[in-house]
């Protein structure tokens, strides 16, 4: 009798354990200082059909292309690590300008694999 007593307080400590320290809800940590997090703006070139250069810009994520230009978006000299401005554009083939659309400030993208889901969160939670 004294043996189940010893084996169901240590199924009992076990569950308790598992269920206090085996499932976290809480997002993973960035171990990326502030100097790193700052990802610059890339510089591309944009060429026509047949290879010659229309334009070199400067750009941040993704670039939309219009019927008469394109749309791409830029992060701002003002950015910081602890606050993101981007800056949206449109280029225009003909008249080769730039002309900027607007500004969105506090700008946040944040991204996770599938891999650190499935890691963060087992099946046990």
């Amino acid at each position: 009798m004294r043996y189940k007593t010893k084996i169901l307080s240590l199924v009992c400590v076990l569950m308790l354990s598992l269920g206090l320290f085996g499932c976290s809800q809480e997002l993973p940590e960035n171990d990326i200082s502030s100097e790193q997090s700052l990802i610059p703006n890339e510089m591309i070139s944009v060429y026509d059909a047949n290879e010659n250069l229309l334009v070199n810009i400067e750009h941040f994520g993704s670039i939309t292309q219009t019927d008469k230009g394109f749309v791409y978006s830029k992060l701002a000299d003002s950015s910081s690590s602890e606050n993101y401005v981007m800056d949206y554009f449109y280029y225009n083939f003909s008249t080769d300008e730039h002309q900027k659309l607007g500004t969105i400030e506090n700008w946040v993208y944040e991204a996770f694999s599938t891999s650190e889901r499935l890691a963060k969160y087992s099946a046990f939670c």
